[in-house]
């Protein structure tokens, strides 16, 4: 077999693997979106306030999205996760928010810190689903303590587009931190995401933790890019960007068995060929 012929039968392959991921990708425009919001958490993070915690709904925004993004991963790969981060019965998802809010994140009444937010999802998901989850990130924030200093797993970098797109086509569920230019900040769970290359403007779908919906299929947010460079981002009315990008999630495993049969066959032919 010549080697040009061996590069086709691979490029094959890898395209058949790349066929069961959950996205789309079109010349001119480029677009993903989950299979079904559903999927999803749809808890409102003010279902986390309790007699002895009243004031935690009010600011419970990032514990909140990252336990609906959770459930995402319950729920998309059931033969990983089973029901190791949200175990079963009714309200456990808020149980377990809380309690990700509280002994995770170390939520306070000022809200979730950067460092606690990336901190407390990543010893969450390695206590109780240890070795299953990749993560990747990009934050703007530079304030970075000595005892919770920035993994590497997250960029320090202006969080834009393309890494949105290229999380959420490799079956990834996102958590983004939405900024007004103040101190303070809200979190979403990304479920849907749209972007015309040309325009360089593109729209967002999210589950929104002060109301635990999902933004309507006919409703999409718009997004565009500024010109300071950040992602722009309307929310409620007002003028936000993008400041923090977080994702996590694990192969998906029907496209590395579609791969690597593909990959087994093409070996296959070289074998057989040059013997």
């Amino acid at each position: 077999m010549t080697d040009h012929r061996f590069l086709r039968l691979l490029v094959v392959a890898l395209c058949i693997g790349t066929l069961v991921a959950c996205s789309t990708q079109a010349w001119g425009t480029i677009w993903e979106k989950h299979k079904d919001c559903a999927e999803y958490g749809h808890i409102d993070q003010h279902l986390l306030s309790d007699a002895q915690n009243n004031w935690l709904g009010a600011v419970a925004c990032a514990p909140t999205a990252t336990m609906n993004s959770f459930i995402y991963l319950q729920n998309h790969y059931p033969t990983v996760y089973d029901h190791l981060l949200v175990p079963e019965g009714a309200g456990q998802d808020v149980i377990k928010a809380r309690e990700l809010a509280l002994n995770w994140m170390n939520t306070t009444l000022a809200g979730t810190t950067t460092e606690d937010w990336v901190w407390g999802k990543y010893n969450f998901l390695e206590n109780y689903a240890p070795g299953k989850t990749i993560y990747h990130g990009q934050t703007m924030y530079n304030g970075w303590t000595g005892l919770l200093p920035r993994p590497l797993w997250v960029e320090a970098a202006l969080p834009d587009w393309s890494f949105l797109f290229n999380e959420l086509n490799k079956c990834q569920d996102v958590e983004i931190g939405i900024n007004w230019g103040s101190d303070m900040g809200h979190a979403l769970t990304v479920c849907g995401f749209l972007w015309d290359d040309q325009t360089s403007t593109g729209k967002i779908w999210y589950v929104d933790p002060w109301v635990g919906a999902c933004t309507p299929l006919n409703a999409g947010i718009p997004i565009w890019i500024r010109v300071d460079g950040k992602l722009g981002f309307n929310y409620s009315g007002a003028n936000a960007y993008v400041d923090m990008t977080l994702a996590e999630s694990v192969p998906e495993p029907g496209s590395l068995m579609v791969l690597a049969t593909g990959l087994a066959g093409i070996v296959g032919i070289v074998v057989r060929r040059r013997r």
